[in-house]
């Protein structure tokens, strides 16, 4: 086989792998509920009494990070509390938490952790709860395009912001 063959065969396999690479990106997919609990200051404060307070540091930065700025923050008092996270123990139900955005402003939301199942999971897997939940406060909804994404339906072990999940809340943000 000469050069001039050699240099062909790569060339074209360059193109075709090139193709394939654009053929098979990633769209993102975002999905809001058109609720949060982000104030008009914009920030989304929170007060807890949780067993599961070591993993609300994981949660908020994880938001926070990618948002660039401290969206979620403690409550302390200056500031208004937006969402009330506690545990409750219910094993009639199938969630591990849960989020509530109230239809007034007159109250705050709420996050449960539902230490029936959470007290059963890997600390990776718990972890994925509360930066979940923290999700739904910022105006996230469920996506289930990828199980990926922090915003999947069910508990899984990633950890990271999906394609998915950051368009979500970039989308999400418009509104605050």
């Amino acid at each position: 086989m000469t050069k001039k063959k050699i240099v062909s065969i790569l060339a074209v396999t360059v193109v075709l792998l090139s193709s394939s690479i654009i053929v098979y990106a990633e769209t993102a997919q975002p999905a809001v509920s058109g609720h949060d609990l982000v104030d008009s200051g914009g920030h989304m404060d929170y007060s807890a009494s949780t067993q599961y307070s070591g993993y609300l540091f994981s949660g908020t930065n994880l938001w926070n990070d990618y948002l660039g700025t401290t969206v979620i923050r403690e409550d302390s008092f200056g500031t208004i509390n937006d969402c009330d996270i506690m545990d409750v123990t219910n094993s009639d139900v199938m969630w591990a938490g849960q989020t509530g955005i109230p239809k007034t402003n007159l109250v705050p939301g709420y996050i449960y952790f539902n230490t029936y199942y959470m007290d059963q999971y890997s600390t990776t897997k718990a972890i994925f709860v509360v930066k979940h939940e923290f999700g739904h406060t910022l105006g996230c909804d469920e996506n289930s395009c990828s199980d990926f994404n922090i915003m999947y339906p069910y508990v899984k072990s990633n950890i990271n912001l999906s394609i998915h999940d950051k368009a979500s809340v970039d989308l999400a943000k418009k509104s605050w």
